[in-house]
């Protein structure tokens, strides 16, 4: 085997080791991102959750804002009593 021949060789060797460092390095790097999607996941359920109240608590003080008024308690019918 020649010089240029065993070079080619060394070449190629280090070209495979350097293309499974980088599956290496993009297996980590698509762990990360799951673990991160993971993360943002468990958090986003709160914040959704806190949003959710947020606006049921929003609908409630509007509608206590209009039923809770001595105008609004005026305005409503009063029963009749029978007898």
């Amino acid at each position: 085997m020649t010089e240029a021949e065993q070079a080619a060789l060394d070449l190629i060797d280090a070209q495979q080791q350097t293309l499974v460092e980088l599956h290496d390095a993009n297996s980590e790097k698509d762990r990360t991102i799951a673990s991160l999607n993971e993360q943002v996941a468990v958090f986003q359920q709160p914040s959704d959750a806190v949003a959710a109240v947020a606006q049921r608590k929003e609908w409630f003080d509007a509608f206590m804002g209009r039923s809770d008024t001595p105008e609004y308690f005026r305005s409503v019918p009063r029963p009749r009593l029978l007898g």
